[in-house]
């Protein structure tokens, strides 16, 4: 194919993509226009839908996984929470993890218990940040590695999920760790795989007052 050739063709297919923008053009031009021409009623349900679906939106990635500290809760909602003492967070948390456990049973991995206590924390109005980065600062640098938390709500408490035979002391230990480099002065262990959630329940504590 002579360079003219080519040329000519090139020129065609301009031609081509030139006529299909004007159609999507006058597309979109038809649709600004039948919407300018819808009565109140219409705009306002309208607006209606997207405002439930931006809503919507916000409550689904209120349960999404996240890394860092983004908090979760619908944004413009009241935080009923804010000023209550760690003992009564903690109780909804109980609460919320009974629920839990009454749906799934024991015997699932932490990570299914960690989802659905994060739809039941929500329920409740609780914020929480999930799978929180913590860095470790070691003397005089700080450690590329940083620790990660399951939960901690309303950065009050944090949360410890288990789906294990039995809680050790190493495990008790740990979370006390957690609570000293968050700062932080309760922490709750929560095992799923008791027969009876209440069992699998531990208080740790740091200078709690």
């Amino acid at each position: 194919m002579s360079v003219e050739d080519r040329l000519n063709c090139v020129e065609k297919q301009l031609a081509e993509i030139l006529e299909l923008l004007k159609g999507r053009s006058e597309e979109l031009k038809c649709g600004q226009e039948t919407l300018t021409q819808a009565n109140p009623n219409q705009l306002k349900t309208i607006e209606q839908t997207d405002h439930r679906g931006r809503k919507e939106r916000q409550r689904e990635n209120m349960f999404s996984i996240a890394e860092g500290d983004e908090e979760y809760g619908v944004a413009g909602e009241t935080n009923k929470w804010a000023d209550k003492h760690e003992n009564e967070i903690s109780h909804a948390i109980i609460g919320c993890a009974i629920e839990v456990h009454k749906e799934l049973g024991p015997g699932l991995l932490e990570s299914v218990y960690e989802e659905a206590m994060c739809y039941e924390l929500s329920q409740v109005g609780l914020r929480f940040e999930r799978q929180q980065r913590v860095p470790i600062r070691y003397k005089k640098i700080m450690l590329s590695t940083p620790l990660k938390l399951d939960l901690i709500v309303e950065r009050k408490v944090i949360v410890d999920n288990k789906a294990k035979r039995k809680v050790t002391a190493i495990d008790q230990q740990a979370l006390l760790t957690y609570l000293r480099l968050r700062k932080v002065h309760l922490g709750l262990i929560i095992n799923f795989h008791e027969l009876k959630l209440v069992d699998g329940v531990q208080r740790i504590v740091n200078n709690l007052s």
